[in-house]
């Protein structure tokens, strides 16, 4: 993890790093929106920043910080998104949880959003071929399971005593 050792949230301080990262969000007059004409990259940031303002509980700056750390090592505004999303989906409205899916994503080597799209899908269809589509199994399942593999060591003829 890298440590960022500039605080860029003094008073004075110039709100996007050189970086391309957000700061929290900008307020006044002519900021612009995501989709606008000519904003490009700098109403891309604006809109995540809005986006996550709109989709999460209130960040801190120890969070804008762990983000730009995140956008520095190759993740995208729109694979923020997509995290924030996922994390939605499942209840969790915290920076927390959407942290834990960007680290994933960043050791399992994803790359583009395509990339997190195609291991998401991956991982609904490995889920989907488990016993009760959670991934957990059941007391009764456990059991079934255990009773079945008994059966079979004393049928080759091991474990009998």
């Amino acid at each position: 993890m890298v440590t960022v050792v500039s605080n860029t949230h003094e008073k004075g301080a110039k709100g996007d790093g050189e970086d391309g990262v957000p700061s929290p969000p900008p307020t006044g007059p002519g900021v612009p929106e995501q989709g606008d004409e000519g904003a490009g990259e700098a109403g891309l940031r604006v809109g995540l920043t809005e986006y996550l303002a709109g989709n999460l509980h209130p960040l801190s700056h120890g969070n804008y910080e762990s983000l730009r750390e995140f956008m520095q090592a190759g993740i995208t505004a729109e694979m923020v998104m997509f995290a924030v999303d996922q994390a939605a989906a499942k209840g969790a409205r915290n920076w927390a949880y959407v942290q834990a899916i960007l680290d994933r994503w960043i050791v399992a080597g994803v790359k583009t959003l395509g990339d997190a799209k195609a291991r998401d899908d991956e991982f609904r269809r490995q889920k989907a071929r488990q016993p009760n589509g959670r991934g957990v199994r059941t007391d009764a399942q456990l059991k079934a399971g255990w009773f079945a593999a008994r059966a079979a060591e004393l049928e080759n003829g091991e474990g009998s005593t």
